[in-house]
């Protein structure tokens, strides 16, 4: 399902990072500036910077989302190396390992 290259989706999803904190760090200095308009202006400010601190955590969060589903996706195809080695324990492969499991010949 993803054939993509992991180092470019890795590259690609750090810069998202660091692009979605500073947007977060410039909404906060937006909060913070004083406000020398009229009482109107200022709702008005306040309500666009609101609108877009709520837009950004709707997208922080739907990124988040797409990068745990492809996590799942690749770890369901790709299953960490421990688990054949746990599958050999618990599933016999050979009918003399299963003797030997039960104590026969």
């Amino acid at each position: 399902m993803f054939n993509d290259p992991v180092e470019e989706i890795q590259e690609l999803t750090y810069v998202v990072k660091r692009d979605i904190s500073e947007l977060n760090k410039r909404l906060e200095l937006l909060k913070t500036l004083p406000d020398n308009r009229s009482a109107q202006s200022s709702a008005h400010s306040g309500t666009v910077v609101a609108t877009l601190s709520s837009r950004l955590q709707g997208t922080t969060s739907s990124f988040r989302e797409v990068l745990e589903v492809r996590t799942e996706v690749r770890q369901s195809i790709h299953p960490p190396s421990w688990i054949p080695f746990i599958a050999r324990l618990i599933i016999p492969s050979s009918t003399t390992e299963l003797e030997e499991a039960e104590g026969g010949p």
